[in-house]
C-alpha cells in the first residue's frame, strides 16, 4: 500500500502518514493543499471548504457514504460554519485570557459527529470501531479487535514486535461493515417519501 509522510503542526487533523490507495492519497493531498491555501490567504471560505472536504473524505472512506443529498450537504456546511465561528470566538477569548487554554479544535471530526447526530440521531459514542493489527511491510492483517479491546490490541502489538522480530502496527480505527450498512439503510429510509 503506498504511503507518504505529511506533517503540518498548524492543523493537527491532518498530522499523519498518508497511506491508502492512490485515490485516497490524492484526496488527502487535496485536503492539505486546501488547508494551506486557507492559512496563506486567511480566507474563511477556503477554511470552510477545507473542513467540508475533510469531512466528506471521512464520510467516503470511513463510513462508506459517498453520495450526499442536497439536504445532507447543506446541513453539513451549516454545521461546519457554526463550528468554525465557535472556534474563532474561542480563539479570540483565549487570546484575551478568558478562554480555555490548550484546546486544539478539530472542526472536521466534530462536524461529522454533529452531522450524524442532527440528521440521524447517531451519537459519536454509538459508532463502533475496530482495530486491525497488521504487518508493516506486507500490510497483512494479523488480528481484529473491537473498540473495547483496544488495550489488549496494544499489548499484543508490543508482544509480537518483541517476540517475533516482525514489525507490526495497529491500524487506525475502522468502522465495521454492519454499521456502514445500518447507516446506508437509515439514510435511504430518511430520504424516501412516505405515501
Amino acid at each position: 500500500m503506498p504511503s507518504k509522510e505529511i506533517f503540518d503542526p498548524e492543523y493537527p487533523q491532518i498530522k499523519e502518514t498518508l497511506t491508502g490507495t492512490h485515490e485516497q492519497i490524492a484526496d488527502k493531498e487535496k485536503i492539505i493543499n486546501l488547508y494551506r491555501e486557507a492559512k496563506l490567504t486567511g480566507d474563511k471560505n477556503r477554511l470552510v471548504e477545507a473542513h467540508m472536504t475533510k469531512v466528506l473524505f471521512d464520510l467516503k472512506y470511513q463510513y462508506g457514504v459517498a453520495d450526499l443529498t442536497t439536504i445532507e450537504l447543506v446541513r453539513l456546511r451549516k454545521v461546519v460554519e457554526e463550528l468554525l465561528k465557535q472556534s474563532i470566538e474561542e480563539e479570540k477569548s483565549e487570546q484575551e485570557g478568558s478562554g480555555t487554554e490548550g484546546h486544539i479544535p478539530n472542526e472536521p471530526k466534530e462536524a461529522l459527529s454533529r452531522w450524524l447526530f442532527e440528521l440521524y440521531g447517531i451519537k459519536s459514542y454509538d459508532v463502533p470501531y475496530e482495530f486491525i493489527l497488521e504487518e508493516r511491510k506486507t500490510g497483512k492483517e494479523i488480528a481484529h479487535y473491537q473498540e473495547m479491546e483496544k488495550e489488549r490490541a496494544w499489548a499484543d502489538k508490543k508482544q509480537i514486535n518483541a517476540r517475533k522480530g516482525k514489525k507490526v502496527s495497529l491500524s487506525t480505527e475502522r468502522i465495521p461493515a454492519d454499521f456502514k450498512e445500518y447507516l446506508r439503510r437509515l439514510r435511504a429510509k430518511a430520504h424516501t417519501p412516505e405515501l
